[in-house]
């Protein structure tokens, strides 16, 4: 995570940080990207302040024991992300 604070999210291999998903609803989406470790997975979305990237944690699989990203997991970390990212009063009208 210090390298993706220094450099941001592009210089990263894969091994550390990885696209997962796209969490859709109501036409808008956000991408959900994977931090991982050792023994732990951070799932979330980065969103753009004063110009400079910041990764929203949103999930984590903290057993990390299977070689994929669990799905319920994953789910509710996007699930949260669009959440943080479009606010209820902005979201698109059923």
């Amino acid at each position: 995570m210090k390298m993706w604070c220094r450099f941001g999210p592009s210089d990263l291999p894969e091994s550390k940080f990885k696209f997962q998903d796209r969490y859709e609803k109501g036409g808008k989406g956000v991408r959900i990207d994977e931090f991982k470790g050792w023994q732990v997975r951070f799932y979330g979305t980065t969103v753009e302040v004063d110009g400079k990237p910041m990764f929203l944690v949103t999930g984590a699989d903290l057993a990390k024991k299977r070689t994929r990203a669990d799905p319920d997991i994953l789910n509710a970390a996007g699930k949260a992300a669009y959440n943080l990212v479009y606010p209820e009063k902005n979201r698109p009208k059923k």
